[in-house]
């Protein structure tokens, strides 16, 4: 594994880092993760020609644009995990580059504001082998890119949304799967809990999350309690309509309600 933080990162805080020589000596590695570092845009291209085996690459706070996304199309074709975080020269046009060339990969993490509902659905065609897939500050997707993505994507087991406030009941849509987080879901009702819970019975040992979800009530949660008999905790914050009258139905080992203005542990 090879992993440039920023450790490496504030020393070179003001210059490009010269990589080339390193993963020129790393042919065959698999694991590459840059973390709040400057690198020469040339690297990318290194990588790309340098690193065929390479099966999980993490890029966070990068400078890195699309040219280098691009770069890297068609060069890592046994690229199976892929996370992208607050790389704010990143558009969607270089994401879907690298993905067309990425058949392999079962987990994509991406922080990027303006896809699509096409751009979600172009994701499922191009990687239909997907069982985890986190998605954070899409606002603009609606229910279109739900569907678009189950339709694609029958292996998908692990999922997170945050800050996609447009969906309205297309989380409805998912099935059989083991792990769910929704953040800042102000759409989310209590119906649409009950279906998820209907059609997800298999979630179990996991922390499923409900974030700042406004319409839920205690309903949803008792939803959740008799739909997964097999899960063993529960985190709902910032919703303030769900009340204290649930206690008397639970039968899990632990379970968080937490407030803004207080958190009380049953």
């Amino acid at each position: 594994d090879f992993c440039l933080s920023r450790g490496l990162g504030d020393v070179y805080k003001r210059q490009d880092i010269e990589i080339s020589p390193i993963l020129f000596s790393l042919k065959h590695i698999q694991e590459i993760e840059f973390k709040i570092c400057a690198i020469k845009s040339e690297s990318i291209y290194i990588i790309a020609n340098a690193c065929g085996d390479l099966k999980r690459l993490t890029l966070t706070e990068m400078h890195i644009c699309d040219a280098g996304l691009t770069a890297l199309a068609g060069k890592c074709p046994e690229l199976e995990k892929l996370h992208i975080k607050n790389c704010s020269l990143v558009t969607s046009r270089g994401v879907l580059v690298l993905l067309q060339e990425t058949p392999k990969l079962t987990l994509l993490s991406i922080q990027l504001r303006g896809l699509t509902d096409a751009d979600i659905t172009t994701i499922g065609q191009y990687c239909p082998m997907l069982h985890t897939f986190v998605l954070v500050n899409s606002r603009p997707i609606t229910d279109i890119a739900i569907n678009g993505l189950v339709s694609q994507c029958s292996q998908l087991e692990k999922v997170c949304f945050t800050d996609c406030r447009a969906v309205a009941t297309g989380y409805s849509l998912f099935r059989n799967l083991l792990q769910l987080r929704l953040d800042d879901s102000p759409t989310l009702t209590d119906s649409m809990v009950i279906t998820i819970t209907q059609n997800n019975p298999l979630v179990e040992l996991l922390l499923p999350v409900l974030t700042h979800c406004p319409l839920l009530t205690a309903e949803a949660v008792l939803s959740i309690l008799h739909g997964c008999p097999q899960l063993y905790s529960l985190t709902v914050t910032s919703s303030p309509t769900i009340g204290g009258g649930i206690c008397t139905v639970l039968t899990l080992s632990l379970i968080h309600i937490s407030e803004p203005t207080r958190q009380a542990e049953i």
